[in-house]
């Protein structure tokens, strides 16, 4: 197991509304661009979990081709919440493979790198 240090640089960060807000507005685009073009939308794929994104990665893409366009710095890392597996419990909002996910776009964010000592990684009892 390897961990990183990082410094989030400009983070398009998807659990603030700023972000959720530059998302959408990418989606929005996208999805005028396809249909002018007489195209489907790629779709997200793969159950609850949604393990392939592809609509996701074009949305992310297409907001990255925006902020080139308006000669914007390209964001360092993109960071989001994502809600998988089954329910912990009856009813629950809570999900048992519940994650938060950072893709770094830029390497230079990257502080340091270390080789996680293997004790640290048995459970915590």
């Amino acid at each position: 197991m390897v961990g990183a240090a990082l410094d989030l640089g400009d983070c398009l960060d998807l659990t603030t509304e700023v972000g959720i807000d530059e998302i959408r507005s990418a989606h929005q685009l996208l999805s005028e661009t396809f249909a002018k073009a007489g195209v489907a939308l790629p779709s997200n794929s793969g159950g609850f979990g949604l393990m392939l994104r592809r609509l996701d990665c074009a949305v992310v893409r297409q907001l990255h081709e925006i902020r080139r366009q308006m000669e914007l710095a390209p964001v360092d890392t993109v960071k989001g919440i994502f809600l998988e597996g089954d329910p912990i419990y009856p009813g629950s909002g809570f999900r048992a493979k519940t994650h938060v996910q950072i893709a770094v776009c830029n390497p230079l964010v990257i502080r340091g790198i270390f080789r996680v000592p293997e004790e640290d990684m048995a459970p915590v009892k």
